[in-house]
């Protein structure tokens, strides 16, 4: 599934931390110039999370998808914290969320959708 643009960057280079019996890849680390930018895990066969990483914390587009590789949300973060508009499919159609206030508060709230 790559229905979306990671925030991971192409250049980094994916070092496999475990396999599934049959040899594909279930959780990668993407790693940049010897700095950790990225985690995947992949329980299915298709991605299942596309985490960013920054000096440790979550930063940019957090993907996360289904099993038959239909985007399920994606989440930005910027220095570890929820911040921006989440995208969520909520029984098939996409609502939206402010998450920018939740690193204050914990608030989150659905603002739309069609």
């Amino acid at each position: 599934m790559q229905h979306y643009r990671s925030s991971i960057s192409e250049a980094a280079r994916e070092r496999v931390i475990t396999r599934f019996r049959n040899r594909r890849k279930c959780e990668v680390e993407c790693v940049l110039k010897g700095e950790l930018v990225g985690r995947r895990y992949d329980e299915t066969g298709d991605m299942e999370y596309d985490i960013p990483l920054k000096n440790g914390r979550r930063h940019g587009i957090e993907y996360r998808s289904d099993d038959p590789g239909a985007l399920l949300s994606a989440e930005p973060y910027f220095n570890g914290l929820p911040h921006g508009t989440a995208r969520e499919v909520v029984v098939g159609r996409p609502a939206y969320r402010d998450v920018h206030d939740e690193a204050r508060d914990g608030y989150r709230s659905v603002v739309g959708g069609n």
